[in-house]
């Protein structure tokens, strides 16, 4: 059984005990029927898998590639034009629409946490408070990403002739090629990554939420930075195959400013 089998199975347990449960009249039946209904169709959402789309890569031989830049490629390098696998908005809709939903639930468990007249004997009422401020905490900061890769400006992956250069919600990264040990498609909590290894910690450039995760991505995920492969338009392995091929190919990042040249 694969894993987005796994998870409609587990889900869809869930989400029958919680109709149950509301069927009988229990509070928190209506609970798991927000939580697990809401947090179910997203992480259905986050694990669809992007299609190849052949013939879609233009004059490069990419698909889903166009050519061109990423905003601050420029704090990098000065050769900042060559080839782009633009991310998507899609996924991050599904985010900041869940994530939304998780803190408005939070914010009723405090609300219920600290008013209610008659605390629940299988949930004492401090409980509800700090598990309704975890989720307004966790779910708030999926929420501003997720805005941020929505209304923000251009993410995605750039292949660029002095290196690889990342825009994602949780930051920028910058690896020369020359840095670079390895690209590969990892998987963290079951989504699928772009994920980049340099020969050492200090020779790739990071920033936000990628610079703070740094050292647990590198210690537990043998990897410096991750990019979201749903957020992209392709699959993680389109990608990946391009930046092993300009990696191993020094003359071929010369062509990538101009792929008529």
């Amino acid at each position: 059984m694969g894993n987005k089998a796994k998870l409609i199975v587990a889900f869809g347990v869930m989400i029958l005990m919680s109709g149950f449960l509301a069927l009988t009249g229990e509070v928190f039946g209506y609970i798991g029927l927000l939580f697990f209904g809401g947090s179910g169709a997203v992480l259905l959402v986050l694990n669809r898998r992007p299609r190849r789309v052949p013939g879609a890569g233009g004059e490069s031989g990419w698909a889903g590639t166009v050519h061109g830049t990423l905003p601050g490629a420029h704090r990098y390098t000065a050769r900042t034009a060559g080839l782009v696998f633009p991310g998507r908005r899609g996924a991050a809709l599904a985010v900041a629409i869940g994530a939304a939903l998780f803190v408005l639930l939070g914010a009723w468990m405090v609300f219920a946490g600290l008013y209610q007249p008659n605390p629940s004997e299988r949930i004492p009422s401090p409980a509800l408070v700090v598990i309704g401020a975890v989720s307004i905490g966790f779910f708030g900061l999926c929420g501003v990403l997720g805005a941020r890769s929505l209304f923000g400006r251009a993410r995605g992956v750039a292949l660029l002739p002095e290196g690889v250069y990342l825009r994602a919600p949780a930051g920028r990264a910058w690896v020369r090629w020359d840095d670079l040990a390895q690209a590969y498609v990892g998987t963290v909590s079951g989504q699928s990554h772009i994920a980049l290894l340099a020969h050492a910690p200090e020779l790739i450039e990071l920033t936000g939420l990628n610079r703070w995760l740094h050292g647990t991505n590198r210690r537990n995920f043998g990897m410096d930075v991750g990019y979201p492969g749903q957020h992209l338009h392709v699959s993680p392995e389109e990608v990946v195959s391009a930046i092993t091929h300009y990696r191993a190919s020094p003359p071929a990042r010369e062509q990538l400013p101009d792929p008529q040249r």
